[in-house]
């Protein structure tokens, strides 16, 4: 279970990474990797509860340790203010080097964010190394978050 919490964030981290290539290949993660070295990837998520700020801190700490990338947590009150500031760059022309790397979303944010194909398009979830311990048959919200299909931008 460690190895696959840490290595889906450090995929989340990796494809974040300001420094990447615009479609990273999650199955070239050698490559990936060394990218991402030396990193600072800036992430968004609430703030309001200790147990998942202390998960956040704990998570960044091994990736930052394991891969050389440095997490930071940017403390947010709502996702949703994160969302709409995504869609404003995007409305006006601004397509690369937003202000927002990484952000934790919920299931309606996700469906925002994919009607306005904002999400990185490659389907890279289903071809991260720790895919295989994904109970996709037994968790059927991994096939489709808020009613809507994920079709591999969103990892568990």
């Amino acid at each position: 279970m460690f190895r696959a919490v840490v290595a889906a964030f450090t995929m989340l981290l990796l494809l974040a990474s300001p420094g990447r290539a615009a479609e990273p290949d999650p199955q070239n993660w050698p490559t990936l990797l060394d990218a991402a070295k030396g990193q600072i990837v800036y992430f968004h998520a609430w703030g309001g509860e200790p147990r998942i700020n202390a998960y956040i801190r704990w998570a960044g700490e091994q990736v930052s340790a394991r891969y050389g990338v440095t997490p930071k947590q940017v403390k947010v009150d709502d996702t949703a203010n994160v969302v709409s500031q995504v869609l404003a760059e995007k409305a006006t022309g601004q397509t690369e080097d937003g202000a927002i790397d990484l952000v934790w979303i919920n299931g309606e944010n996700f469906a925002a964010l994919k009607r306005q194909g904002l999400l990185l398009k490659n389907g890279w979830a289903n071809k991260l190394p720790n895919w295989k311990y994904v109970d996709v048959s037994g968790k059927p919200t991994v096939a489709s978050d808020f009613t809507v299909p994920t079709d591999g931008p969103e990892a568990p």
